[in-house]
């Protein structure tokens, strides 16, 4: 692991640790500590989620004679569905309050996109010139998301909750222009709902939960060429999960 990995992962840390101090504060006011019981859960959970995002990609025109700083902008939309385990710690406070931090296992995957360009002009030697076609693949890994979140038990068995999310987008194109993309940070907000079922005896519980986040917007701009810059916004994700804990 290179040094660039281990700093994103120390300021990722540092940001979940304040989230998660933060919102244990929130919680702690709101519950007098002489009437909590406190207790601890651990769980597994399977999430399956369709995401949508919008990319942008401008090339400025360097070499404009006439300064008019004219760009190629290419935008374009998508959508696409991926699952990935992940596991959970929650502080549970009182019967209807609970703090917790969830760790993706595995990495969330975009579809592979290819695009064809005609590139240049190469000549045969007879006077003739035919252009040349590079192919361009585009995709992305959302690698170590993490989530914290406060959760609070409804009537009956439905919960609702509010999360901050902290993932790393790693860029995995192969561009025949040459060059390359960064990766980068980013963070979302979410909401969600669910139904808990408890089995006391065990001190076992099922969950069904349904979420919605969004995230930041992200920039990036080619290591070989200054003009060449992708932006991404309209980041959004709809995930439903089973979740299955036991608490200590």
């Amino acid at each position: 692991m290179n040094l660039r990995k281990l700093i994103i992962k120390e300021i990722t840390m540092k940001k979940l640790i304040s989230a998660l101090f933060a919102s244990l504060c929130l919680v702690t006011f709101q519950v007098p500590a002489q009437s909590a019981d406190v207790s601890f859960s651990i769980g597994v959970a399977g999430n399956q989620g369709g995401y949508h995002a919008r990319g942008t990609e401008t090339i400025a025109d360097a070499d404009d004679v006439k300064g008019n700083n004219t760009a190629t902008v290419t935008s374009e939309a998508g959508v696409f569905e991926d699952s990935h385990p992940s596991i959970f710690l929650e502080v549970n406070i009182g019967d209807n309050m609970t703090v917790g931090a969830e760790f993706a296992m595995s990495d969330i995957q975009t579809p592979t996109n290819t695009n064809a360009r005609l590139d240049k002009l190469t000549s045969n030697g007879d006077g003739d010139v035919t252009p040349t076609q590079g192919n361009n693949t585009a995709k992305a890994s959302f690698s170590d998301k993490n989530t914290v979140y406060i959760q609070a038990r409804l009537l009956g068995g439905l919960y609702s909750k509010i999360m901050y999310h902290n993932v790393n987008v790693v860029t995995e194109e192969s561009l025949a222009t040459g060059g390359s993309y960064p990766d980068t940070t980013l963070e979302g907000l979410g909401i969600g709902m669910g139904y808990q079922h408890d089995f006391d005896d065990l001190g076992i519980f099922v969950r069904a939960e349904v979420t919605a986040s969004g995230y930041e917007d992200a920039k990036a701009v080619n290591a070989n060429d200054v003009n060449k810059v992708i932006t991404v916004d309209s980041i959004y994700g709809a995930e439903g999960s089973i979740r299955i804990g036991k608490t200590f």
